[in-house]
């Protein structure tokens, strides 16, 4: 049994089969990877609370049969201060919408990684310091670097939301939904 370590960001994590969870983790090295927690359901680990959505592990992992299992987990970090404001959370689960519709299973993208890791860090520090920073120019900041990243936009280009989700389904073939936001400013 040959074990490997992944660092990465939590997208997702749902139930499969009858006692086991499926966690998407989108990594540093190895772009968005599927991974199965055993008896996830079930069995109460000590990390089970880690492989949330948002959160940033380190795991250890092993290749199974047909899949690649959790063998451990240790948080590195669980950005707390995006979790207590809606328009934040809302902002940061449109970030991993993007990260689960437009990237493939083991397409290595260092660049969207750090994108979207620098991106939850800006966002939990202006939550934290209560930043009069408006979220919408975090989000414009976001979409204009992935489109960039993507090879999809010249660097001196602007536009608004709107092209950027039309944009975005002539990239990908899938819709993305806006965030609700009730206020721009995080403060207010």
């Amino acid at each position: 049994m040959r074990e490997k370590k992944h660092t990465g960001i939590v997208i997702n994590s749902k139930p499969i089969f009858e006692k086991d969870k499926r966690i998407d983790i989108f990594t540093d090295t190895q772009g968005r990877k599927s991974f199965i927690l055993k008896r996830g359901q079930t069995k109460p680990y000590p990390f089970s609370g880690a492989l949330e959505p948002l959160n940033l592990v380190h795991i250890e992992s092993y290749q199974g049969k047909s899949m690649v299992y959790i063998k451990q987990c240790s948080l590195q970090q669980s950005f707390p201060q995006i979790r207590q404001n809606f328009n934040a959370l809302s902002l940061a689960g449109y970030i991993l919408d993007i990260l689960k519709k437009a990237t493939q299973p083991h397409q290595k993208n260092t660049a969207l990684y750090t994108l979207t890791h620098q991106t939850l860090l800006q966002l939990n520090e202006i939550v934290k310091n209560k930043s009069q920073h408006t979220l919408r120019k975090i989000q414009h900041h976001f979409e204009h670097h992935f489109l960039f990243h993507e090879g999809l936009l010249e660097p001196n280009t602007t536009q608004t939301h709107q092209q950027f989700r039309e944009q975005f389904y002539l990239y990908t073939g899938k819709l993305i939904t806006a965030p609700i936001l009730l206020n721009d400013i995080i403060n207010a």
